[in-house]
């Protein structure tokens, strides 16, 4: 498991990090927002089969489509069950 508490955090666990077998991002984050850091996650090679989910308070129509366009798998507004979170993240990690 990798953990990050800011957008340049995550970054640099991303660029350096073992490949994990799910990402669960915030959109909004300090530094570097989470729609950045996916962009540059699917960038990335070794990234490429890694299911994204965006876990956010931005549950408008276009951030759901630049999440989506950007590479994410699935997105999930705030609040949140947090029963839907784990069977979402299990759905991604088997498909």
């Amino acid at each position: 498991m990798l953990a990050a508490t800011d957008g340049n955090e995550a970054a640099r666990a991303i660029a350096k990090g073992e490949v994990t077998d799910a990402v669960l991002m915030d959109v909004m984050l300090p530094d570097v927002d989470g729609l950045t850091l996916l962009e540059g996650l699917r960038q990335l090679p070794r990234w490429h089969g890694v299911p994204v989910m965006m876990l956010t308070s931005k549950g408008d129509e276009a951030s759901v489509s630049r999440a989506l366009a950007a590479g994410a798998n699935d997105y999930l507004g705030k609040p949140f069950d947090p029963a839907e979170l784990v069977s979402r993240l299990q759905r991604l990690r088997a498909s």
